[in-house]
């Protein structure tokens, strides 16, 4: 919203989220970017088959389906509380043309917030003379990240019953699919195997 105006509507449709490989267009992640009303659709964001491999990828289209741009993240690991996770945008010529970055906590502060809650810190660079549309489907797509692999269980879980904890590192990327890489701490033993008597 602009003031009290609404400028941009964004559409997500139901898709099966990280959990398997994006071999399917059930599994694509897809966001439409519309001015004010859907039929004014201005762009759209989508994951492309097998998810980029092991770097995760967007594609950015216009409405008629031509390539605005593409988003290339870091291979392997992605997310993690402690430092930054940089996406690059490449234009249709494959040249970088700006970043989509998730800032990494700066201080203990900022470190809780980011393992107890949803609020993340995001920088945004393109050339200033990119046209509104574009600009629009990049805001957009930074959006459908954030919602892809920085929005869930949050980066620290803890037990009080059983004094235990658990710490998301990152996750780790291949096709679509993400896998949490974490550690754990104070988990209790499990308990004796029963004997019979």
């Amino acid at each position: 919203m602009f003031g009290s105006r609404e400028v941009l509507l964004l559409d997500r449709p139901f898709k099966c989220a990280g959990c398997c490989c994006t071999c399917h267009e059930c599994c694509q992640q897809t966001l439409d970017v519309a001015a004010l009303d859907p039929a004014l659709k201005i762009a759209t964001v989508r994951q492309p088959l097998l998810g980029g491999g092991l770097a995760p990828s967007l594609d950015v289209m216009d409405r008629e389906g031509n390539a605005l741009a593409s988003i290339s993240g870091p291979t392997c690991c992605v997310g993690g509380a402690c430092f930054d996770t940089t996406f690059t945008v490449w234009s249709p010529e494959g040249l970088p043309i700006g970043k989509v970055t998730k800032e990494g906590a700066r201080d203990f502060g900022e470190l809780v917030q980011q393992s107890l809650t949803d609020a993340d810190n995001f920088v945004l660079n393109f050339p200033k003379d990119t046209d509104k549309k574009t600009k629009a489907a990049m805001l957009s797509s930074l959006l459908l990240l954030d919602y892809m692999f920085f929005e869930d269980e949050g980066a620290l879980a803890c037990d009080p019953v059983n004094c235990a904890c658990k710490f998301k590192c990152c996750d780790l990327y291949c096709c679509g699919c993400l896998t949490p890489c974490s550690c754990s701490c104070g988990e209790p033993a499990p308990p004796p195997p029963a004997t019979g008597l």
